[in-house]
Parts: C-alpha cells; sequence; structure tokens
C-alpha cells in the first residue's frame, strides 16, 4: 500500500517570528502570540486570519504552531 504524506509548514513570514526559546505563562501572551502570527498571515497575503498553538502547561513551552493555508494551498488540512 502506498505511503501518503501532506508535509504542513508555515509561511516564512510566520515562521521567522517564533521564538521557540520562549516560555509563555499567562493566557494572553499566548493569544498575543497567535494573533500576531495571524495578522502577519493575512498582511503577506500568505493565507487566512486563523490560528492555533500547543504549549506545555507546566513550563508554557510553545509545542507546536500552526497558521490557516486553506486557500493559498488548496488543502483543507491547513486549517491550522
Amino acid at each position: 500500500m502506498p505511503e501518503h504524506l501532506v508535509k504542513i509548514c508555515n509561511p516564512a513570514c510566520v515562521d521567522g517570528q517564533i521564538d521557540w526559546s520562549r516560555t509563555y505563562h499567562i493566557d494572553n501572551e499566548k493569544m498575543g502570540l497567535i494573533i500576531e502570527l495571524c495578522r502577519k498571515n493575512v498582511e503577506q497575503q500568505t493565507g487566512e486570519p486563523f490560528g492555533a498553538a500547543i504549549f506545555l502547561c507546566e513550563s508554557g513551552q510553545l509545542i507546536a504552531v500552526e497558521v490557516s493555508q486553506v486557500v493559498g494551498q488548496y488543502n483543507s488540512v491547513q486549517h491550522a
């Protein structure tokens, strides 16, 4: 059976904004990050104003982040 792979990458304008060493301890910091990434995504016309992130509860470490690229990539999987 053939393998089907989906590779999801954030646009460069978004990846360049992420500080993976920073920790986020309060909800406003976490939402602020996502809002800023979504804003960049729209400003650079690389996607839509939707995003998501996963943080570790204990440490506030950012684990994963994604912004929507459904329209630009013609792929509904990329809805953050």
